[in-house]
Protein backbone atom coordinates (compact mmCIF):
# COMPACT_ATOMS: atom_id res chain seq x y z
CA UNK A 1 0.00 0.00 0.00
CA UNK A 2 0.94 3.19 -0.34
CA UNK A 3 -0.22 6.94 -0.04
CA UNK A 4 0.69 10.85 -0.30
CA UNK A 5 1.49 13.11 2.54
CA UNK A 6 2.22 17.15 2.49
CA UNK A 7 3.86 17.38 6.04
CA UNK A 8 4.13 20.97 8.11
CA UNK A 9 5.93 21.82 10.92
CA UNK A 10 3.33 24.25 11.64
CA UNK A 11 -0.12 23.75 12.33
CA UNK A 12 -0.83 26.59 11.17
CA UNK A 13 0.46 26.30 7.89
CA UNK A 14 -0.82 22.99 7.83
CA UNK A 15 -4.44 23.97 8.12
CA UNK A 16 -4.11 27.03 6.14
CA UNK A 17 -2.82 24.43 2.89
CA UNK A 18 -5.54 21.67 4.05
CA UNK A 19 -8.03 24.80 3.42
CA UNK A 20 -6.56 25.66 0.24
CA UNK A 21 -6.09 21.98 -1.41
CA UNK A 22 -9.63 20.65 -0.36
CA UNK A 23 -11.23 23.41 -3.12
CA UNK A 24 -9.69 21.21 -5.77
CA UNK A 25 -11.18 17.73 -6.99
CA UNK A 26 -9.51 15.23 -5.47
CA UNK A 27 -9.08 13.20 -2.16
CA UNK A 28 -7.68 15.00 0.78
CA UNK A 29 -7.48 14.31 4.45
CA UNK A 30 -5.56 15.14 7.81
CA UNK A 31 -3.69 12.30 9.20
CA UNK A 32 -1.59 11.56 12.04
CA UNK A 33 2.24 12.01 10.68
CA UNK A 34 3.22 8.77 10.64
CA UNK A 35 6.17 7.73 13.08
CA UNK A 36 8.85 7.60 10.29
CA UNK A 37 8.45 11.40 9.65
CA UNK A 38 7.71 12.70 13.41
CA UNK A 39 9.63 15.62 12.88
CA UNK A 40 6.56 17.55 12.20
CA UNK A 41 3.49 19.25 14.30
CA UNK A 42 1.57 15.91 14.51
CA UNK A 43 -0.25 15.80 11.57
CA UNK A 44 -0.15 15.75 7.89
CA UNK A 45 -2.58 16.20 4.93
CA UNK A 46 -3.15 12.91 2.94
CA UNK A 47 -3.59 13.88 -0.78
CA UNK A 48 -4.46 11.79 -3.61
CA UNK A 49 -1.91 11.47 -6.83
CA UNK A 50 -4.22 13.99 -9.09
CA UNK A 51 -3.32 16.71 -6.84
CA UNK A 52 0.31 16.53 -5.73
CA UNK A 53 0.82 18.86 -9.35
CA UNK A 54 -1.77 21.49 -7.36
CA UNK A 55 0.16 20.66 -4.35
CA UNK A 56 3.08 22.08 -5.59
CA UNK A 57 1.78 25.15 -6.96
CA UNK A 58 -0.07 26.23 -4.28
CA UNK A 59 3.11 25.33 -2.14
CA UNK A 60 5.22 27.76 -4.35
CA UNK A 61 3.11 30.63 -4.72
CA UNK A 62 2.00 30.78 -0.97
CA UNK A 63 4.76 31.58 2.28
CA UNK A 64 4.58 28.21 3.80
CA UNK A 65 7.85 28.80 5.95
CA UNK A 66 7.08 25.31 7.78
CA UNK A 67 6.91 22.96 4.71
CA UNK A 68 8.57 20.01 5.16
CA UNK A 69 7.72 18.15 2.28
CA UNK A 70 5.57 15.68 0.13
CA UNK A 71 6.19 12.51 0.67
CA UNK A 72 5.37 9.25 -0.82
CA UNK A 73 4.74 6.69 1.92
CA UNK A 74 5.13 2.89 1.34
CA UNK A 75 3.65 0.12 3.83
CA UNK A 76 6.04 -2.77 3.81
CA UNK A 77 5.65 -5.18 6.78
CA UNK A 78 3.78 -3.05 8.76
CA UNK A 79 6.63 -0.35 8.40
CA UNK A 80 6.47 3.03 6.86
CA UNK A 81 9.32 4.22 4.36
CA UNK A 82 9.09 7.44 3.24
CA UNK A 83 9.95 8.85 -0.05
CA UNK A 84 10.46 12.27 -0.36
CA UNK A 85 8.74 13.87 -3.40
CA UNK A 86 9.06 17.15 -3.78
Amino acid sequence: MRYTIVMFTSRTDTMRFYSLIKRFDGFCSLINTPHSLARSCGISIKISGTLINIAQQLIASNNFSSFKGIFEINIVNNRDIPTRIY
